[in-house]
């Protein structure tokens, strides 16, 4: 190991050992909607690009500054939308003068490249568009920094046909400057979702196959051995050393059931070990639609995902592993109303970010508001003061339970809540208590039930499965 990644390594494992993990859990109300992507700079502070809606014909793009509590300290609006037009960031490039972003705008029925650049004040100074292969409004899109330039790949779908085409391409960005200097699209089934740049070559991963390109763009061999038993259009890919890479996305077992996995694997198409795998065995399981695996250091590796994913309640799932894929810890959170996961974020302190959606209702009407979670080293979000409130100062027993369950903290001035749901998402308790209650569960129906216990500010402190009726 390098000096420089050793003392990464030691100032990384202080900040757990510390505490110094700062967690929040928010919802940005109407009209805030739906978090693009999140990206961490200094001072424990975040940009975040998001969409508020303003009316039904359209909505407006804007970037903003959240401190560590996960606060707006500041926002800009960078780009109003109407009917015939929609603009959607996928990735956000810092620089010392501000920033680069890549992303799409749909219009009458096509689909463009959409590259911008930014001030540090969130002011566009010079933006581009280039046409993607197909009339489509649907389409996907990753973009890695490689030495001085930016590759792009994707796919484009054609609906209900659901013909796809594949494009990649390189862009040199030089002051204001925006040049496309190659841009190639490619006739395959399977829709391309993610890249890597490994030595002086690419590694694309698509639904179905692993392509590897070489540094021209131009296709060099593919590999399927990977995918199975991997699938789904979500996941992505991460270069994880010199000569080892990870996969991660949708699991299918012979059963049927539906997990989120991830998979080491030895460039160019060899395995390494056993793929980790996570999920609720009562419900679908689904990866984050963005970015489903990331990590700072490589020995904490987080996975995300949604359990109960075409459910109306569901909730949020975050595995914790290390660099040799083993469990460290799993978590679910939500259970409540609807969740949807743009993304995870592995941030400096340790800790990890979870982006994405949340309903809730105002005057009989359901909206959807942007929702943030960030916890810390070990799943946990704090409490009001600052302290982690430890999940073993909280015990729900017995388990499995026949007449009476139990719930006890050790806090004699906690107040909390508890809410439990069924195997269908559907709440069948909720109350309020201080430090202990008692919950007759003789009548509920024999099954599996997720127990959420809320603090006083409405952050979860706890979560577990209890079997009743065994």
């Amino acid at each position: 190991m390098n000096p420089s990644k050793k003392i990464l390594t030691i100032l990384f494992l202080l900040l757990q050992m510390l505490g110094f993990s700062q967690t929040f859990e928010l919802t940005y109300k109407d009209p805030y909607n739906a978090p693009h992507c999140i990206i961490e700079k200094a001072n424990n502070e975040f940009i975040m690009a998001f969409r508020k809606e303003n009316n039904i014909l359209g909505g407006d793009i804007f970037f903003a500054i959240l401190n560590k509590n996960g606060r707006i300290m500041k926002e800009n609006r960078i780009k109003s939308d109407d009917s015939s037009a929609f603009h959607y960031i996928k990735k956000i490039f810092p620089t010392d003068s501000g920033f680069i972003c890549f992303g799409i705008r749909g219009q009458s029925k096509k689909i463009d490249l959409w590259i911008s650049i930014l001030s540090k004040d969130f002011k566009i100074l010079k933006e581009e568009y280039h046409q993607l292969p197909q009339k489509t409004y649907i389409g996907v899109l990753d973009v890695i920094k490689y030495k001085n330039d930016y590759v792009y790949t994707g796919c484009t779908t054609v609906l209900p046909e659901l013909n796809v085409s594949n494009f990649a391409g390189v862009v040199k960005i030089d002051k204001n400057n925006i040049n496309i200097k190659q841009k190639i699209n490619y006739k395959k089934e399977e829709r391309l979702i993610s890249l890597i740049a490994q030595d002086s070559t690419f590694l694309l991963l698509g639904v179905g196959l692993l392509h590897e390109l070489n540094d021209t763009l131009g296709y060099l061999r593919s590999s399927s051995k990977f995918i199975t038993p991997f699938f789904g259009q979500n996941g992505n890919v991460l270069k994880f050393s010199d000569t080892q890479y990870l996969i991660a996305g949708q699991y299918l077992e012979a059963s049927g059931n539906r997990y989120v996995g991830i998979i080491k694997y030895q460039y160019p198409f060899n395995k390494v070990g056993t793929p980790f795998v996570f999920g609720k065995k009562d419900t679908l399981n689904a990866p984050a639609l963005h970015v489903t695996a990331d990590f700072y250091t490589p020995n904490n590796i987080y996975l995300g995902g949604q359990y109960n994913h075409f459910g109306l309640k569901n909730g949020f799932m975050l595995a914790n592993v290390d660099k040799d894929l083993k469990q460290n810890w799993q978590k679910y959170y939500g259970g409540d109303t609807n969740y949807f996961l743009q993304g995870i974020l592995a941030t400096s302190d340790g800790g990890c970010l979870m982006y994405g959606s949340k309903d809730y209702t105002v005057d009989n009407e359901i909206k959807s508001g942007i929702y943030l979670l960030k916890v810390n080293s070990q799943g946990q979000l704090l409490a009001a003061d600052g302290t982690p409130l430890p999940e073993e100062n909280i015990k729900i027993f017995p388990n499995p339970a026949r007449d009476i369950l139990t719930i006890s903290a050790s806090d004699s001035e906690a107040k909390l809540t508890i809410q439990c749901f069924d195997n269908q998402g559907r709440s069948v308790y909720l109350c309020n208590f201080n430090r202990f209650t008692q919950i007759n569960v003789s009548e509920w129906q024999r099954g599996l039930y997720h127990c959420v216990i809320r603090d006083k500010n409405g952050m979860i402190v706890k979560t577990e499965k209890v079997m009743v009726g065994l």
